[in-house]
């Protein structure tokens, strides 16, 4: 996209420059917002490990933090049977 014509290019309504810079915007807040997932796991991770190897008491932490973070392990353990794929026991193994 340019504001200069350029030849064997046709110009663009100030309405389609519109739409092309929304879904640029959607794209790029899409690509930002699974970013931001991936690192919320990572922080969540950094601070049960953190309480796990006793550098911080998790009750240290603001009281939101703690029912963010008690509420997505509520639900990843919710979700558990639907993410194990493999078998726990060495018996139960996969035959490939």
């Amino acid at each position: 996209m340019s504001k200069i014509p350029l030849e064997g290019f046709s110009a663009l309504e100030d309405q389609d420059c519109e739409d092309v810079f929304e879904l640029a915007s959607a794209i790029e807040d899409d690509e930002l917002s699974r970013m931001d997932k991936a690192l919320i796991r990572v922080i969540e991770d950094l601070v049960m490990l953190l309480v796990d190897k006793n550098q911080i008491r998790f009750t240290d932490l603001p009281v939101p933090v703690q029912d963010k973070i008690l509420a997505r392990q509520k639900a990843r353990k919710s979700l558990q049977p639907q993410l194990d794929i493999l078998p726990e026991k060495e018996s139960e193994q996969l035959i490939l």
